[in-house]
């Protein structure tokens, strides 16, 4: 694993070879879950909501045009349990 000292000590340096580096971001199931399954769309502007953390001024309803707001199709509780359990058996052996 790298260290922040590391990086800052490489920080404006030119650096020669071949370097593979890797970062590891642990975030709680239950935060990812309520992120995911909370974002909303509108799709003809690609403006994005969230019922949480940025939700619109009317529940469903883009603030600028007023037409509805629509989840991915793949945000579900089932396929997110899916997708969780790939990664964490993918990635625990790391």
């Amino acid at each position: 694993m790298i260290s922040v000292q590391l990086v800052h000590n490489m920080n404006g340096k030119e650096i020669y070879g071949n370097y593979c580096i890797a970062s590891s971001f642990q975030i709680d199931d239950d935060l990812l879950k309520r992120r995911i399954l909370g974002r909303l769309i509108h799709k003809p502007s690609g403006r994005t909501y969230h019922e949480e953390f940025h939700p619109p001024k009317q529940p469903m309803k883009d603030d600028v045009t007023g037409e509805t707001l629509e989840r991915r199709s793949d945000d579900t509780n089932e396929t997110l349990n899916a997708r969780l359990n790939t990664y964490h058996s993918q990635t625990k052996p790391l």
